[in-house]
This record gives structure tokens, C-alpha cells and sequence, in this order.
């Protein structure tokens, strides 16, 4: 209930209560907080209904990032409001957004003209373009390594990239795909 005739692009599961989930849709984003019952909208503050992407921050389940195609937004409150965060990202259209732990949070996005990255001090607020080796690529997917957060892997227009830096290099282009288009990614 709330959501039926949607298409839903991405799905996101509060790491802290399995029943509370989040999807984005092309029509904005909508949330259950009882296991997919019911749905509410709570798009607030967003500017672009379009979401492509979501992702929540593990170590604080009421930040959650929306990658749309006007941009990054985030909510502090799970999901209340939004507001985007898209300071130096050149390219609006956001096709993954994913978030990588150590000392601080970084985040990545995946655009329509390659990565972008927080720098590191403020999460979220600042993106810098990391293109050395993906330039002129669409960015479809991306995926961190859950044992080594600076293992990279992106789903591009021209197959799959990989970045053992953080984003800083991507190399070592995996061949052997019947298809060089890559939309999604996942690691087991």
C-alpha cells in the first residue's frame, strides 16, 4: 500500500531494524518501517524524484544518501528531509552513490561522466572527481570490497573497472564479459 505502479530503481535496509526499508523510485523515495505493508513518501527537500540510488551510513542508520538525476541528497532524520550535497559535482546525474568506512566517512558517486568522491573531512559536502583511468565513462554501479574499503569496483559503459586506492587509480579493466555494459555489481 503506497507504493503500487512504482518503478523502484534501488532498495535500502536500515542495517538497525530489518523491517524499516527505503525505496527509490522514479517518482521520489517512500518508506516502511513495517516490513512492506505500507508506504509513505518522504521526499521532502528533494528536488529531482528520480532516485537511482540509495545507501544508508552503517554506523548511523538515520543518514541516508539518494543519488538522483539532480544530484546527491541527504537525510540526517531518517528520511524527514532532505537536502542536496552537491558542491564540485560537475556531473548531477547520479547513477550510484556508495559509502566507503575507515577514519571517516567517504563517499563515492557514479555520474554520467565518471566518480566523484567526499574528500574525507566533509563527508558528503565536498566532491572531488576521480576519473584517472575512467574518463569519458559512464558510471552505472559501484561496489566496495567489504574486507578492504579502498577496492573499488564500477560498472561502467565500458565494462568493469577496478581501483585497489580509494578511487585515486582505476585499472585492470575485467575482461571476459559477453557485454560492456555493466549496470550492476555485487561481491559475495
Amino acid at each position: 500500500v503506497g507504493i503500487e505502479r512504482r518503478y523502484v530503481s534501488e532498495l535500502a535496509i536500515d542495517p538497525s531494524n530489518t523491517r524499516t526499508i527505503y525505496a527509490g523510485t522514479w517518482d521520489g523515495i517512500f518508506k516502511t518501517t513495517d516490513a512492506g505493508e505500507t508506504w509513505v513518501e518522504i521526499d521532502t527537500g528533494l528536488t529531482n524524484q528520480q532516485v537511482n540510488s540509495l545507501t544508508i551510513d552503517p554506523g548511523s542508520p538515520g543518514t541516508i544518501f539518494a543519488g538522483t538525476d539532480g544530484g546527491v541528497f541527504e537525510s540526517t532524520d531518517g528520511g524527514g528531509s532532505w537536502s542536496g550535497i552537491n558542491e564540485g559535482l560537475t556531473n548531477q546525474c547520479v547513477n550510484s552513490v556508495v559509502i566507503g568506512l575507515s577514519k571517516t566517512l567517504t563517499i563515492y558517486a557514479g555520474t554520467d561522466e565518471g566518480m566523484f568522491k567526499t574528500n574525507g573531512t566533509a563527508a558528503g559536502k565536498t566532491w572531488v572527481e576521480i576519473n584517472a583511468g575512467l574518463t569519458g565513462l559512464i558510471v552505472y554501479e559501484l561496489t566496495i570490497d567489504p574486507g578492504n574499503n579502498q577496492t573499488i569496483y564500477a560498472g561502467t559503459s565500458q565494462g568493469v573497472f577496478k581501483s585497489t586506492d580509494g578511487g585515486g587509480n582505476w585499472a585492470n579493466k575485467i575482461s571476459g564479459l559477453t557485454s560492456e555494459w555493466v549496470y550492476a555489481l555485487g561481491i559475495d
